[in-house]
């Protein structure tokens, strides 16, 4: 049984580090004899407590795939024979698949809820994989030792040059200078956001990688509760011009450095609407506003590259240690509160608030 602890006259905490379905009994002890008799006002609250956890060490299989790591000039994998290439891109992979991904994550989750047979209340618990950058440095130097890097601000519609690859670009001769967001410790990512009906801000799905996705495991593992798959895939990439982003400068690129460190949590939450997404309007639904972190896969995306040779024979070479995508799992069942580990869940996000810093 969840503990009960009075904090005051009419004041009680209940522990929920239990599973299981149970009744509050709230009523006014007219007499106080510390039970309700049957002349006493009262309310019965339904209470169900899921326990989320990865059994076995097994099911926890987020991966990295560092072969997908590629350098393309102009969208020409490799090296290139060109008189005046735009830009040069590292990607890691792509969406399709777990396999071809630059990391793939990838989980089997028990439930347990309430009832005889431990299922009561698990439609209305939701998981998936949410991203956090840590730490960021794109920066392309080029010729006259100048150098362009990714930045994370709070006001990229001030940003005056030309758009790059999409993403704003603030230059030397603009008026403003970009303001950039502190961080680490943590900068949520996802690709959901307010300007197409998904607000981080409200919680619930939209925190997580817009390919987060989970399913019942079938044939359903047996009782108690039921297991579920839970899995997402990401593969971050970056263009880097091939001439300085800044009129100022008529220079062309001499090498980039590419480090990402990220953090995905597997996250749970709760609505009692029977919806993953949240339900702000709707009264003690709340849940999709609280999370636990049951597990992490913490990964890095590096890789630093000169750019050699003259017209028309530009060469990449890789300087420093291989590049590389690596990740290392933590299990947290079952479960932490995000603040333990230092996990964002609120905008700003990472996608829109990226820009190119050629102003210095």
């Amino acid at each position: 049984m969840p503990a009960i602890t009075q904090t005051g006259n009419a004041t009680a905490t209940m522990n929920t580090n239990q599973r299981g379905s149970f009744f509050v009994l709230a009523f006014i002890d007219a007499n106080r004899n510390n039970q309700r008799d049957i002349n006493e006002q009262g309310v019965i609250l339904p209470v169900t407590l899921v326990e989320c956890r990865i059994e076995n060490a097994a099911d926890l299989r987020s991966t990295a795939n560092p072969g997908q790591i590629s350098i393309c000039f102009d969208d020409i994998a490799g090296n290139v024979d060109t008189a005046n290439y735009g830009w040069v891109s590292l990607t890691t992979g792509d969406f399709n698949s777990q396999a071809t991904a630059g990391v793939a994550l990838d989980a089997d989750v028990r439930l347990v809820g309430g009832g005889p047979d431990g299922k009561r209340g698990l439609d209305r618990v939701f998981m998936g994989w949410a991203n956090n950058f840590t730490a960021v440095t794109y920066e392309g130097t080029y010729g006259d030792d100048s150098i362009i890097t990714r930045e994370q601000v709070d006001n990229w519609t001030a940003a005056t040059g030309a758009q790059f690859a999409g993403t704003p670009v603030f230059i030397s001769m603009g008026a403003t200078a970009p303001n950039t967001i502190a961080f680490p410790p943590s900068l949520l990512d996802t690709g959901r956001n307010a300007a197409a009906g998904q607000d981080p801000l409200a919680g619930g799905l939209y925190i997580t990688f817009t390919r987060s996705a989970e399913n019942v495991i079938a044939p359903a593992a047996a009782p108690p509760g039921e297991k579920r798959h839970v899995i997402a895939r990401d593969s971050p990439g970056w263009a880097y011009s091939g001439r300085h982003l800044d009129p100022a400068h008529h220079v062309r690129l001499r090498s980039f450095r590419h480090d990402l460190a990220s953090t995905t949590f597997l996250v749970a939450w709760t609505n009692t609407t029977g919806g993953n997404q949240p339900t702000p309007g709707t009264a003690n639904s709340v849940g999709f506003r609280t999370f636990t972190v049951i597990a992490e896969t913490q990964w890095t995306v590096r890789a630093t590259y000169n750019i050699t040779g003259a017209s028309p024979h530009i060469r990449s070479t890789q300087t420093g240690a291989v590049r590389t995508i690596t990740a290392n799992n933590i299990d947290h069942s079952p479960g932490v509160s995000p603040a333990d580990v230092n996990m964002e869940v609120r905008p700003p996000t990472t996608l829109v608030s990226r820009v190119y810093d050629a102003s210095t």
